[in-house]
């Protein structure tokens, strides 16, 4: 992009229309590559969440035992 705002600048008709038609091809490539990384990112992202949340699931399951076991409604279990 700086070879198009060079030629752009320096009102060289000829490197304008050659820095342009390389940037009309680079761009698509480029924005689409971007978007790939995104959607990549968002699967990783998604993924985290699900295991964050499992995790949290079972943290919260031993706490509630583990209340339980303090307020006296249940015996603890005994270790195998």
């Amino acid at each position: 992009t700086g070879k198009f705002f060079r030629a752009a600048r320096s009102q060289d008709a000829r490197q304008l229309g050659i820095a342009k038609a390389a940037i009309s091809q680079a761009i698509p490539a480029a924005n689409l590559r971007f978007h790939d990384a995104l959607d990549d990112i968002e699967v990783e992202i998604i993924r985290a969440k699900s295991v964050f949340e499992r995790d949290l699931s079972s943290i919260r399951a031993k706490r509630a035992a583990r209340e339980r076991v303090a307020a006296g409604l249940l015996k603890p279990k005994s270790p195998d």
